[in-house]
């Protein structure tokens, strides 16, 4: 097999990459010449916000698949030059997206920053634990597997191979600590156990809103965060918060530059660095 042959063309599987932020990840690396591969429980790609969207999401190729469930997927990960974990919950119950899809001042009404959880559990299956954290460290050793396999042949060999994680920059007023502490862990935990076999590379946005999605709750997060950028007290409790595609955008440059690994900060991601 010739030299040219057997490179392995950049590409990436996105889990969770019709989701929320996943879907602009995928857009990110169409726009960067990659191969993208989207695995979620549907397997069915994200509805189309603008015209542009239609381009990238044609190019996609959208699969159905269990994070828990490693066979259902192993395929998916041969070769691929990174794999990125974009899913995990805000709050532990299953209503919460629903929640957040409600005009803002609805959303707010259920939001009480000094009690608890202002949205009580719908399903203890969805635990921070096991969304935030275990589904993360599957994947990574399904992906850990995969290239200790391919690895062994020359032809097949990845260059530089990245797992990359959606964490987060810190929490806000009435979220868990169990969420930050999950999300932390797993960091922890994907350093510690894949260090000489991938690069750990983990995103901490802030908040996160869709630049195309004027309407939603996270425009309220967006506008409380530039108050803060100008009122002191404020920021102490909001940081700034950034949209899906600069993450997206962040996290491709990160998987690019073959020398990166570590944390992805919320600053170097506002500030395009």
């Amino acid at each position: 097999m010739s030299l040219i042959a057997s490179k392995i063309a950049p590409s990436i599987v996105v889990f969770g990459g019709n989701g929320f932020v996943g879907k602009r990840i995928c857009q990110a690396g169409i726009n960067a010449g990659f191969s993208v591969t989207s695995l979620s429980s549907s397997g069915v790609p994200p509805k189309p916000v603008v015209e542009e969207d239609s381009q990238w999401i044609s190019k996609v190729d959208w699969q159905k698949a269990n994070v828990f469930d490693p066979d259902s997927y192993k395929k998916h990960l041969k070769n691929k030059t990174s794999v990125v974990h974009s899913i995990g919950i805000l709050f532990e119950n299953s209503n919460y997206k629903d929640s957040l899809s409600d005009s803002p001042f609805s959303f707010l009404k259920k939001f009480n920053p000094l009690g608890a959880n202002p949205l009580k559990k719908a399903n203890e299956s969805l635990t921070y634990e096991k969304m935030n954290k275990q589904s993360a460290l599957i994947l990574a050793k399904a992906y850990a597997e995969q290239l200790l396999e391919s690895n062994a042949l020359p032809e097949t060999k990845v260059e530089s191979p990245s797992f990359v994680y959606i964490s987060a920059d810190q929490g806000f007023p009435g979220l868990s600590k169990g969420y930050l502490q999950t999300k932390r862990e797993a960091e922890q935990q994907l350093k510690l156990d894949y260090e000489n076999i991938f690069r750990s590379i983990i995103m901490r946005p802030g908040f996160m809103y869709d630049e195309t999605d004027k309407k939603s709750v996270r425009s309220v997060f967006s506008t409380l965060a530039n108050i803060g950028n100008k009122i002191p007290v404020v920021d102490l409790l909001v940081r700034p918060s950034i949209s899906t595609q600069k993450v997206g955008i962040s996290a491709i440059r990160r998987i690019q530059d073959k020398k990166f690994s570590g944390i992805v900060f919320l600053d170097a991601i506002v500030n395009n660095y």
